[in-house]
């Protein structure tokens, strides 16, 4: 979540040590990930259903054709930035934080969901509701997901725990400058505010549902990170962010803590999707959605049996 850091990390051969209580707390959110996954697969939970032409390039606020531009624009900016934030002096580090991999991930979602704007103007935007088989659809929609839940906590992590602490540390140290030279620049103010402007708009603006089974698909995305967190030390012998630190016994608290984070913030967009569907109203009739949806379940229970 903080900006790039310009001094490179030496590698160091050490022995990650782990509170034992951590291991317990990640192998139970491990288990029951996986638990989770089996059981949404077995029930049809996915709801893959409501992953249709009409939901990815379709709008509920505006034209498609407006949303179409706006991707557009957006992925070209974000393109942009990335590419910034990798070429600056130090870049080479920049993929060691949680916050450039985000924002890589949003800008991969704004050049998709832009091509599925672009393919469905070329068919005059006729949008239908029959459910999307293609995995690129499905990844289109699964990343809007993981990526409106983490502006969200990024910005929120930042603001509210990373640039206080750096702030503290700096007024101890008497270097005021160095905690603003850190956070309040251009990189900073993109990856870390203008992204979630974007995907606010992005959410007024379009007609994708938020699925509340699909909080598994950002679970898997802190596993990843927090994997090649663990990689990065291993390699460095430093933390990125202190709250990783897998040697403090507040560890345990930490990770539980940043698990139950993910899940607030998605289930909060959850609820500002569900609270836009009232005030614009869905695109498809109730009767359509349950109609694709009854399909989709059967087909799912065939295919089981």
């Amino acid at each position: 979540v903080v900006q790039i850091c310009t001094v490179p990390v030496p590698p160091i051969n050490a022995t990650m040590y782990v509170v034992p209580g951590l291991w317990a707390v990640m192998g139970f959110i491990f288990l029951a990930t996986i638990l989770f996954a089996i059981f949404a697969a077995r029930n049809g939970w996915f709801h893959w259903e409501k992953c249709s032409a009409s939901t990815l390039a379709g709008s509920m606020a505006s034209k498609p054709r407006t949303l179409m531009v706006y991707r557009i624009l957006s992925a070209l900016y974000c393109f942009s930035i990335l590419m910034w934030l990798v070429a600056r002096p130090g870049g080479q580090f920049a993929y060691y934080f949680y916050t450039v991999w985000n924002f890589t991930m949003l800008t991969l979602f704004f050049t998709m969901a832009a091509s599925q704007s672009i393919y469905a103007s070329q068919r005059s935007f006729k949008l239908t509701s029959v459910p999307a088989a293609s995995h690129f659809d499905r990844i289109t929609l699964v990343l809007f997901e993981i990526c409106i839940t983490m502006v969200f906590l990024v910005d929120v992590v930042l603001w509210t725990i990373l640039y206080p602490q750096a702030k503290k540390q700096a007024e101890k140290n008497d270097d005021d400058d160095a905690c603003c030279e850190k956070f309040l620049n251009f990189g900073s103010y993109n990856v870390h505010g203008f992204n979630l402007i974007f995907m606010m708009g992005e959410l007024l603006l379009n007609n994708m549902p938020i699925i509340w089974s699909h909080s598994l698909f950002v679970m898997i995305w802190l596993f990843a990170y927090g994997v090649y967190s663990w990689l990065v030390y291993d390699y460095g012998n430093t933390w990125v962010y202190f709250f990783l630190d897998t040697t403090k016994q507040s560890a345990p608290a930490w990770y539980s803590g940043l698990f139950f984070l993910h899940l607030c913030f998605y289930y909060l967009v959850y609820g500002i999707n569900r609270l836009k569907q009232r005030c614009f109203g869905a695109s498809q009739s109730q009767e359509e959605q349950d109609e694709a949806e009854s399909s989709y379940l059967l087909s799912t229970n065939s295919s089981m049996a």
